[in-house]
């Protein structure tokens, strides 16, 4: 560690070794980690976990488990399904942000994070190295809806498990707010007045017999619903 005065304070970095040019040895300063408060010591910095007292002093040890254990097992088919068509560290993040939003209700993606950390899920997932930041989920989103074929064949799978078991299909749609940044298919719609915000329509074709989502939609609030069940029927 190396320690710098920087107008009156004291600030704490990482210090190392390098190898000069000449052959001679010399310092490489590194990243800030923390500084130096009169009376109060060493102060961290909240990003520096490098210290293994200070890990294990912030580490969270009490998870939430009731209604995530209960939805992972009664679930449990649905994430085998995922498995088959994406790899397994993608198949369990998008599993864990489902039940993530159906426990919880809707959940910014800037909140997602600190729901899955408190969560028996984090646990569950801590081989796989999952990450449920607002970026992974951004990414995890963009190439579900980018990187159709994935997807394309997992539902498809859906709808040919309902035709072998001869199971009846219900289409069902629904107008809700809109909170994604810059959402094309966000518009102000009749229920702008309750719900304070642009609305967006989703349409979910469902297994009557299953009680599963086979397929799903969004279209924007000018498309009329006979258009978007048509849509959904000949797509799929």
């Amino acid at each position: 560690m190396e320690i710098k005065e920087i107008s009156g304070y004291y600030y704490v970095y990482k210090y190392s070794a390098k190898k000069l040019s000449s052959g001679k040895w010399g310092k490489s300063s590194g990243q800030c980690i923390g500084k130096i408060v009169e009376g109060k010591g060493f102060i961290p910095n909240k990003s520096y976990t490098a210290d293994e007292q200070f890990a294990s002093v912030d580490e969270i040890t009490v998870l939430e488990y009731g209604q995530y254990g209960l939805i992972y097992t009664v679930a449990a088919p649905v994430l085998k399904k995922l498995e088959q068509y994406f790899k397994a560290d993608v198949a369990s993040q998008i599993f864990s942000y489902a039940t993530l939003i159906y426990a919880n209700g809707f959940i910014h993606v800037d909140q997602v994070n600190s729901f899955y950390k408190q969560s028996w899920l984090s646990l569950k997932n801590k081989n796989l190295g999952i990450s449920m930041g607002r970026t992974a989920i951004g990414t995890l989103l963009d190439d579900l809806a980018r990187k159709g074929n994935r997807v394309h064949n997992y539902e498809q799978s859906m709808i040919d498990d309902c035709i072998t078991a001869n199971a009846k299909i219900a289409i069902d749609g629904h107008r809700f707010r809109s909170m994604s940044d810059e959402n094309d298919f966000a518009e102000t719609g009749y229920k702008f007045k309750k719900l304070k915000a642009d609305q967006i329509h989703h349409y979910v074709e469902q297994s009557v017999k299953k009680l599963h989502d086979n397929t799903s939609s969004i279209y924007d609030v000018l498309t009329m619903a006979r258009f978007m069940k048509i849509n959904l029927i000949k797509n799929k």
